[in-house]
């Protein structure tokens, strides 16, 4: 396998495993946040 397309995969894989965790966090904080102001109303 040529090396560039092991980065590349080594790359996509990184990508993947750091923006779910992100993603999962931001989603739940931004329904968090959702709910919270909604008490407040």
């Amino acid at each position: 396998m040529p090396l560039s397309k092991m980065i590349q995969r080594l790359g996509a894989a990184a990508l993947v495993n750091f923006a779910l965790p992100v993603v999962l966090y931001l989603s739940g904080f931004s329904s968090s946040r959702l709910t919270r102001c909604d008490e407040l109303d």
